[in-house]
């Protein structure tokens, strides 16, 4: 942050520098037909362009780079083509609208492209222009953004982009294709790091692929609104003021084939999405989120399909569900206050989907999972080390349990269902709650656990099943309740409560 604090006092000095010096336009005319830049019979008048020169390239010309060389700008327009040669440098550092600008044109890199205190942004390529880059891309110290692109690029070399006053990478509009093979760097920004928007699409494209994001001051390290971003590579982001992945919008895309990892988003979600935009975790894709404000924050209208792996640690709430999610593989989730906060919306856990929460914070307001809405859980769960297991709250909530629910070393309860809550173990299903002060809490009016499966509490320090008020617990025909090991009693019902016993019933 201090970097950035001072980059105001490297523009004042910089602009006090600007006003001794005078610019001129310095226009390529090709005369010397070799093409390259070093002829100074190439450029109107004979003279080659310099610190001071504002360079056009117009027209269908090829331009060869062929020694070091600073300006203060580059447009390169009407079809011309330049190429900065292997081991030379083009310096681009002054006063514009744009450091470089491609406008239905060609800029290929196999030097280094360097743009260095400069007032606007760095590279802007617009009207179907394209950039291929084998080389470097360095931008550093801009007040604008670091690349506009509505075009295409092709990274197959390295782009590094540091301390801008906006964005790093803006990628939009339905013509903008930016493609990373090899190694992209944001760091320190005072705005986004990478904006993919309308429409646009970003590929992460290989397995070699690198886009690492750090110390982003701005409201996102990533957004990516109504457009795609696929990644295959490893995208990498540390120390985000807000949030880290914000992606949304109807016909956006965001998948991720391979690696993410998100740390220190400290003032929002670590991956969120939202307003119609899925965010799909492919078969081979695997994210990592720690030490974060909150983990993934799956937003009004957003859908979520994890069909990976997805590691949660050191977070305030590990999963936020406010529409569709449904896990067909691996979630784990590790020292969080809540493990998965699901609100008007809808969870599916698959049957090939294994979800375990564990160390979740031992205050008041802490839960393995707290439904208040749709819960459908087909595969395995396992809540441990925790202060209460589940908690099923409000008269729309439904917890329907069709396989495995193992709840071990509880603090408080295996399960509280309250507030007309509705929970369902269902035929085959079975619910295991093992170490905890009461194993099932069932409170409030018209609260309701209905057993269909197989139920078993063990080792609770005060009552194995608790109900109070107008609730009730149904052991249908097929069902079967097993409580050992409890120290003041295996069930206790308060009046107006009901037990309905129509099936197996094994007190010790």
């Amino acid at each position: 942050m201090q970097r950035l604090n001072n980059i105001g006092i490297c523009w004042i000095l910089f602009v006090c520098m600007l006003t001794t010096n005078t610019t001129a336009q310095i226009l390529w005319d090709g005369e010397s037909v070799d093409g390259l830049w070093s002829s100074p019979k190439n450029w109107v008048g004979d003279v080659l362009p310099d610190g001071n020169s504002n360079v056009e390239i117009d027209g269908i010309f090829f331009v060869t780079m062929d020694d070091n060389t600073t300006v203060n700008s580059v447009v390169l327009s009407g079809e011309a083509r330049l190429l900065i040669d292997d081991g030379k440098q083009l310096t681009l550092s002054g006063i514009m609208d744009q450091a470089i600008m491609i406008d239905n044109a060609l800029l290929e890199i196999k030097g280094t492209l360097y743009i260095d205190l400069f007032l606007g942004d760095g590279i802007k390529n617009i009207n179907g222009g394209h950039i291929n880059n084998q080389g470097h891309i360095i931008v550093d110290l801009v007040t604008g953004d670091g690349i506009w692109n509505e075009a295409g690029i092709n990274n197959t070399g390295c782009i590094h982009i540091d301390s801008t006053q906006e964005n790093g990478i803006v990628n939009t509009g339905a013509a903008a294709n930016f493609e990373n093979s090899d190694s992209i760097k944001i760091f320190r920004l005072a705005e986004s790091g990478l904006q993919n928007l309308s429409g646009a699409m970003f590929s992460n494209k290989t397995d070699r692929s690198h886009l690492e994001l750090k110390l982003i001051y701005g409201v996102y390290a990533l957004r990516n609104n109504t457009s795609t971003f696929q990644n295959y590579g490893a995208l990498r982001m540390d120390s985000t003021a807000n949030t880290g992945i914000s992606s949304l919008g109807i016909n956006g895309l965001f998948e991720n084939h391979s690696f993410i990892h998100v740390s220190n988003a400290l003032g929002g979600s670590s991956i969120g999405n939202s307003l119609g935009c899925p965010t799909i975790n492919k078969t081979n894709g695997r994210i990592s989120i720690e030490h974060a404000n909150g983990g993934i924050n799956n937003s009004i209208g957003g859908t979520w399909v994890n069909e990976g792996a997805i590691d949660i640690k050191n977070v305030s709430t590990g999963l936020n569900n406010y529409s569709c999610f449904m896990n067909k593989d691996s979630i784990s989730i590790d020292s969080a206050q809540i493990g998965i906060y699901n609100l008007d919306s809808t969870f599916y856990n698959t049957s090939t989907g294994v979800i375990e929460i564990s160390h979740i914070d031992g205050t008041s307001a802490s839960w393995g999972i707290y439904n208040i809405r749709d819960f459908d859980n087909y595969g395995e769960i396992i809540l441990s080390d925790i202060r209460t297991g589940i908690r099923n709250h409000t008269s729309l909530c439904h917890f329907d349990n069709f396989h495995i629910l193992h709840i071990s070393q509880v603090m408080l309860y295996g399960i509280w269902n309250t507030n007309s809550g509705s929970l369902i173990d269902h035929p085959t299903a079975s619910i295991d709650v093992v170490g905890s002060r009461i194993g099932i809490r069932n409170e409030f009016i018209n609260s309701c656990l209905i057993n269909m499966g197989q139920i078993e509490v063990d080792g609770a320090s005060e009552i194995a099943i608790f109900c109070t008020e107008s609730t009730s617990i149904v052991n249908e025909s097929n069902g079967e309740i097993s409580v050992t090991n409890t120290l003041e009693g295996p069930i206790s019902i308060e009046s107006p409560a009901t037990l309905e016993n129509n099936g197996l019933l094994d007190l010790e």
